[in-house]
């Protein structure tokens, strides 16, 4: 007999908001989903729904509560309390920081290394299908980024910056007079 089993997972590790129901996009990647994911596959393949988030009345609420309660803003960017339900940490993080409460300074060092460690678990999300498409494509877009780093000695961006001012300096504006010596050239 097969026992479900109910897994619990900490609040402050679920997506906050409240606006439209929304799937999982990543949930739907790793189970190869993404482009059909009607309420019929949703349902069928069990994928997780979330209600998405508004960013400015996040930060809105977190504004409010950063100034009801400066001490405690601090203490969930230090760890030790949970952010309110509904409101994200760095929204309190950006909230102090708009308003300048708290140690501005302290608060920016740890929204930073708690972002960084967000970004990191989902850096390493990359690593479930090594030959998926997007990964494949990534690797041959840095392989060109270097060719051409190497080739025009500066950055891929920087130089695909210049070569596209060097075509657009070198492109004749075309007149209503070249286009009637063009039609007069190819009719028969």
């Amino acid at each position: 007999e097969k026992l479900a089993r109910l897994v619990e997972v900490p609040r402050e590790q679920l997506p906050v908001g409240e606006g439209k129901e929304v799937t999982s996009k990543l949930e739907a990647r790793i189970k190869k989903v993404l482009k059909d994911t009607d309420q019929e596959t949703i349902d069928k393949l069990g994928l997780s729904t979330f209600n998405q988030m508004n960013r400015d009345e996040n930060i809105a609420k977190a504004v409010e509560y950063i100034t009801a309660n400066p001490k405690d803003a601090m203490r969930v960017l230090t760890g030790e309390i949970e952010a309110p339900p509904g409101i994200l940490r760095n929204s309190i993080f950006v909230a102090m920081q708009e308003n300048a409460a708290g140690d501005v300074e302290l608060a920016r060092k740890l929204a930073s290394l708690r972002s960084t460690r967000f970004g990191q678990e989902l850096s390493i999300l990359a690593e479930i299908d090594p030959d998926s498409p997007v990964k494949l494509m990534n690797d041959i877009i840095k392989v060109r980024e270097k060719v051409i780093e190497k080739r025009y000695k500066k950055t891929a961006r920087k130089a695909i910056k210049d070569e596209t001012a060097k075509i657009k300096k070198n492109v004749k504006k075309v007149s209503k007079y070249d286009w009637n010596e063009f039609i007069k050239s190819i009719e028969c």
